[in-house]
């Protein structure tokens, strides 16, 4: 079977309650100890049909990949749960579930071992996982690194011997090589020049629209996330602020955080100017996140309410129930 056929099954991915803490050190006395606890990604509920892109984006911090590693199975989560259709993945998973959602990581070469070939690694990943059989397992290679529009003669070379995209290429490879439902890419674009970020953005619609996976794409370039994703989220502090389809939320966006990062966004039209976003002071520390909104600290139409309790994230207007913001002032709740 050629490795363009369609996943044999796709599924809903359903998020619900997440939360993902870290034990960073204690407070108090040798005899009285009390944990300090960092939020990295705080109650977060998302839901992703089969076949569709969502693109995760945010400041560094936000949780974003946080929340992308746990759902790969990468990180452990505190509460709450990942499911898959009606499997639920835990972050310990056996073979066979594991193929079924994988990672593309922003640093190709850490995710490549640089004492071994291409074709080697390939092998023993097919082998491994029982996708061939010694007979057929070098033609399967081939097809594979066809797949990512690399010339058969990467195989023979090791990790240095390639440029950053044709590293990036073969980690997409090696995910797609298990045929998962779920690809998650992490700043899959953040090591690689701007001319590759666009071929390499290219090849991902292509695959998506041959194999059929769902994508969550993790990146802090919103120009990307509209070039290849159906909805997005925003996170802020471990929490999703604002999520709908990309054509709304960053077309005509509700929440202040977003705002800000569309005005900071710098292009050859519009190129940024210092300060035009709107944000002020630091991102507060997610050890200690103010009450309330934790964005209110930086956020120009903050109020006193702001400071009582988390805004739930809400359909912001009628007929729009799929585009939702987490902001007491956008849902006219003060």
């Amino acid at each position: 079977m050629s490795l363009l056929a369609p996943t044999a099954t796709t599924e809903r991915l359903t998020v619900d309650d997440l939360s993902v803490r870290f034990t960073v050190g204690h407070t108090g006395s040798l005899f009285r100890r009390t944990p300090v606890v960092l939020k990295a990604v705080d109650n977060v509920s998302i839901a992703l049909e089969p076949g569709s892109s969502l693109g995760i984006v945010g400041e560094s911090g936000s949780g974003k990949s946080t929340l992308a590693r746990a759902i790969a199975g990468l990180a452990d989560p505190t509460e709450g749960t990942i499911r898959l259709g009606t499997t639920t993945l835990r972050s310990r998973r056996n073979r066979v579930l594991s193929r079924r959602v994988q990672m593309v990581f922003q640093d190709p070469a850490s995710s490549l071992n640089p004492r071994r070939t291409i074709r080697s690694m390939l092998r023993e990943l097919l082998l491994v996982h029982h996708m061939e059989k010694q007979s057929t397992v070098d033609a399967r290679i081939e097809e594979l690194v066809g797949m990512v529009e690399l010339p058969t003669s990467v195989l023979d070379r090791r990790p240095r011997g390639l440029s950053g995209g044709q590293r990036q290429r073969l980690g997409i490879a090696r995910a797609l090589a298990l045929k998962p439902e779920l690809l998650v890419l992490d700043e899959p674009l953040a090591a690689l020049d701007v001319s590759v970020q666009a071929s390499v953005l290219i090849l991902l619609r292509k695959l998506q629209a041959e194999l059929g996976f769902s994508m969550i794409f993790i990146s802090h370039d919103l120009g990307a996330v509209r070039g290849i994703c159906t909805e997005v989220a925003v996170m802020y502090l471990g929490r999703i602020v604002e999520h709908g389809p990309v054509r709304d939320v960053l077309a005509d966006p509700e929440h202040p955080y977003t705002r800000a990062l569309i005005a900071a966004e710098p292009s050859l039209d519009n190129p940024r100017v210092p300060g035009s976003s709107g944000l002020v002071g630091e991102v507060p520390s997610p050890v200690n996140p103010p009450s309330g909104c934790t964005f209110r600290t930086r956020c120009p139409l903050a109020q006193p309410a702001c400071a009582s309790a988390p805004p739930a994230l809400l359909a912001y207007a009628t007929g729009r129930a799929d585009h939702r913001v987490a902001c007491f002032v956008a849902n006219d709740e003060i």
